[in-house]
């Protein structure tokens, strides 16, 4: 490569806006679709203000454990609901992250919990990342 191409390359790179480099993964904030993704354990698990069975939530490829997904993370609060696979809305929830924790409140469609707690007919979900040395 001649001096001229290097310096030609240089100075674009120089003039080039900050913006426009793109970040490296290890160094950018990952976004909430990314952070769902993977296995997570139920720490506690409340049906209508009742302790209930426990579950497991797996998020791959647009599906969570079975059920077709949907996010809406610019919300507030977050929104996450759940479709039958024949593409019907079943359950309207919402979501938040709590450092490595994710919350959940969902009850059926249309209805939307406006916090993760408890009430009348509201599913309350708190989940932590499955420890992926125990398997």
């Amino acid at each position: 490569m001649n001096k001229l191409a290097i310096l030609l390359a240089v100075f674009e790179w120089a003039c080039s806006p900050a913006g426009s480099a793109p970040v490296p993964k290890e160094l950018r904030k990952p976004s909430d679709s990314e952070r769902l993704l993977g296995e997570w354990v139920t720490t506690v698990c409340e049906y209508d203000g009742q302790p209930k069975a426990d579950e497991s939530w797996t998020f791959r490829n647009g599906l969570v454990t079975g059920w077709a997904y949907r996010i809406a993370p610019d919300e507030s609060p977050k929104h996450l609901d759940l479709f039958h696979r024949t593409g019907g809305p079943a359950f309207a929830g919402i979501y938040e992250f709590e450092e490595d924790k994710l919350k959940i409140a969902y009850t059926t469609w249309p209805n939307r919990p406006t916090e993760v707690t408890t009430g009348k007919w509201h599913y309350v979900e708190l989940v932590r990342r499955k420890d992926r040395s125990s398997k």
